[in-house]
């Protein structure tokens, strides 16, 4: 059922899946997990378990039975396809590849992804309440109801993935909650829901019926507009018998546990017409299993080498497949990093060999939280992350250089928080020296807390800073042009986050994988990027007549850091100009000045309505309008060296600025 225009919801014009329609496979299986992660485990004794579970129905009988289950096309009604059909025409939002995918769907095979986890809460909650499981996942956008700071996201919006990844837009949920909303239902809980644009059939433009159609129990409408859940103890129609027709039923052997698993709390998802945005509209399951175990290992090892999640894959005609560590190649070595966390001698000092670890820390400053947004704002805080850095050993260095993902290679480090997921790999290239490559974990918030113990205010704090950092896809530590964390916070909001990726994670790596010089020596590997020789840090020469400096960028080396570093205020010489820009480079002279090489930088501004590259390059634009008289930015070169650098004076250097000013259209 689609509500029509009139029924008062105005939400006609706007997709909630369309930030997800780029995803990639990897993303998918991070949300899904997530969401089954953050709910469980119910039972604290055993692990949540999930499973990958594709049917396929082949035949056009087959097919259509199932179809007809979700009103396909009846006789005397209006039908999804009708529905789908008048989506694809709504010229001012559009979906991608639903119209490719009717277009080349022929109604003799269907590819359903069933998504099944267990020992997590169900979808709890009334139709109404956004804060409960239900809510959450199947009816409010933009709402979470992630339990506490260390789940996997705040933005609520992960869950569009589902639907991104429906040739026909539907999802279909199954569910055993724990608790009941009112008394006298009974599981399971059955409801659906198709997102498309808001469309008509009379051919006027005006859309007659919203994007959301819902599947459920056919009722009078009320003040929510949509058919509510289907229940197991409705006697006109029972939702188990028509779970089991959309082969999402929870009557189902548990992977681990031979009994049906009706009666373990836990949801059946069904994404019908699976397929891969933007790659393959009809993918073949025995390919897909592959990448299902590979990215379950990539980003939960660590929930599953504490033992708190199981994942398995079933192909049709298959038994499941439980995932493990050899599904991701490359990724053991970071489990071992990862497992020693906890009982690394702190005396350490260095890694003595193949196959060592050693702990350190990262420092972390927590800002002060906004007091008109949160209630009882805590102050600044000051904590830590771990860090733990491991030396593979030759068998686990070659998994790591035979690996095609570039993630689990030499010289990454996984970075993660208290939900137990990979949030990103950080290549640390620029830190490793010859024959010293490492794995390391970056362990923050919650996740720092041993087994059995409780975490404290800092802990917790950090948790939920990182925790609010992350975009919607939580696969990064966002504090630059973040207005979500703004919100929330004041002080040194871009500084933090950006050391636990940057400056403060590469001086803490660089103290064991790099290499100590003293004064005079030749640095091991610089020969071709810095040439060893006397003279001093020079500065741009080539005066630029339309640009004028309060202070100019001369570089400087930074010995503990390894980067040449500059910092500037200019701005244009002349009053008529629309716009203007700097562009910046950093230039390596010989002791005869003649250019032996160009470095990458990376170039920042805290000058209102200066737009300033995001990107490592080794020419950045900064560009301006003509309400910003002068700039003042700041930059850095790519790592040049190991750590502990103390040369002196050890190559020439220069700042290139050109600017560029328009007036009239004209530069």
């Amino acid at each position: 059922m689609f509500p029509e225009s009139k029924a008062g919801i105005t939400d006609y014009h706007t997709l909630p899946t369309k930030g997800a329609f780029d995803s990639e496979l990897e993303t998918f299986v991070r949300e899904v997990l997530q969401n089954a992660n953050d709910q469980g485990p119910k039972d604290e004794d055993e692990p949540v378990k999930v499973r990958f579970r594709f049917e396929e129905l082949r035949g056009e009988e087959e097919v259509e039975e199932f179809l007809q289950t979700l009103h396909w096309d009846p006789d005397d009604d209006v039908g999804l396809l009708d529905h789908l059909l008048w989506a694809t025409q709504n010229d001012q939002l559009r979906v991608p590849g639903l119209k490719r995918f009717l277009d080349g769907f022929d109604r003799d095979r269907l590819l359903l992804l069933v998504v099944e986890d267990w020992n997590t809460t169900g979808l709890e909650g009334a139709e109404t309440d956004g804060s409960r499981p239900f809510g959450a996942l199947v009816q409010d956008w933009g709402s979470t109801d992630k339990p506490s700071s260390s789940s996997g996201g705040t933005h609520g919006l992960g869950k569009s993935v589902l639907w991104a990844f429906s040739g026909l837009s539907t999802v279909l949920f199954c569910s055993t909650p724990t608790e009941m909303p009112e008394p006298g239902l009974s599981s399971p809980r059955l409801i659906g829901r198709c997102i498309v644009p808001a469309h008509d059939h009379d051919g006027d433009g005006t859309p007659r019926y919203t994007n959301h159609g819902w599947y459920g129990q056919v009722t009078e409408l009320d003040d929510i507009h949509r058919y509510p859940s289907v229940w197991g103890s409705d006697p006109d129609n029972p939702a188990g018998e028509v779970a089991h027709s959309l082969r999402i039923d929870r009557n189902r052997s548990v992977p681990g546990i031979k009994d049906e698993g009706g009666d373990i709390p836990g949801t059946s998802i069904g994404i019908v017409g699976f397929r891969l945005p933007g790659e393959n509209l009809t993918p073949d399951p025995e390919e897909l299993a592959p990448r299902f175990k590979a990215a379950s290992a990539k980003y939960f090892w660590p929930a599953i080498a504490d033992e708190d999640l199981e994942v398995y894959v079933e192909t049709p005609g298959g038994e499941p497949e439980q995932v493990t560590f050899d599904d991701a190649p490359g990724v053991e070595p970071f489990v071992r990093c990862y497992a020693d966390r906890f009982s690394i001698d702190d005396s350490v000092a260095e890694l003595t060999g193949s196959g060592s670890s050693v702990k350190t820390s990262v420092d972390l400053t927590v800002p002060r939280e906004n007091p008109d947004v949160v209630d009882d704002p805590h102050g600044e805080i000051d904590t830590e992350c771990d860090l733990v850095i491991r030396r593979p050993t030759p068998g686990e260095l070659d998994q790591l250089e035979a690996n095609d993902d570039e993630d689990l290679s030499p010289n990454r480090v996984a970075r993660l928080r208290g939900a137990q997921m990979i949030v990103d790999y950080v290549s640390m290239d620029n830190v490793a020296t010859d024959e010293r490559d490492f794995v390391a974990t970056l362990v923050c918030g919650t996740a720092k807390v041993p087994p059995g113990e409780s975490p404290d205010d800092e802990h917790e704090a950090a948790e939920t800073f990182l925790q609010r950092s992350e975009p919607t896809q939580h696969d990064d530590w966002v504090g630059s042009k973040n207005e979500y964390l703004k919100d929330f916070y004041a002080g040194t909001i871009v500084r933090e986050i950006e050391g636990l990726g940057g400056t403060r994670l590469e001086a803490a790596l660089a103290d064991f994988v790099g290499v100590d010089v003293e004064t005079g020596d030749e640095v091991p590997g610089l020969g071709d990027l810095l040439p060893i020789m006397s003279g001093f840090p020079g500065r741009d020469d080539h005066e630029d007549p339309l640009l004028n400096w309060d202070r100019r960028p001369d570089p400087s080396l930074d010995e503990e850091t390894g980067r040449w570093t500059f910092e500037g205020i200019v701005g244009p010489n002349r009053e008529d100009f629309d716009e203007w820009s700097v562009a910046i480079e950093l230039i390596e002279r010989d002791e005869e000045n003649k250019r032996t090489g160009q470095l990458k930088i990376e170039v920042k501004s805290d000058t209102d309505g200066a737009e300033v590259p995001d990107s490592l390059g080794t020419e950045l634009v900064i560009e301006c309008g003509a309400d910003v008289p002068r700039i003042h930015f700041e930059g850095r070169s790519e790592r040049v060296g190991g750590t502990n650098i103390n040369l002196g004076n050890i190559t020439q250097m220069e700042t290139r600025i050109k600017g560029t000013l328009i007036s009239g259209g004209e530069e």
